[in-house]
């Protein structure tokens, strides 16, 4: 990380320890790398977007917004079993 932004590894450990700073070029660089800014900036993780999920996360989502409490439940429960 520090290689990436460009800074010694010295400035990431005060980074880590939150005793200085990113700044805007470092927290640019990390969001391309896909660290979640907020969260370094605020402690706080973004909330994720719809743009943000897999085509097949969206279509299962969709699916559940459009059906009916029993099939909502249906659906968690095949969830909650496949995630075992």
């Amino acid at each position: 990380m520090a290689d990436a932004c460009d800074v010694s590894r010295g400035t990431l450990a005060t980074w880590e320890k939150g005793e200085q700073s990113p700044n805007a070029a470092a927290l640019a660089v990390m969001a391309g790398l896909g660290v979640d800014v907020l969260y370094v900036v605020t402690g706080q993780h973004a909330n994720a977007s719809v743009q943000t999920l897999a085509p097949d996360e969206r279509e299962l989502l969709d699916c559940y917004g459009r059906a009916d409490d029993s099939g909502r439940a249906a659906i968690m429960a095949v969830a909650t079993l496949a995630a075992r």
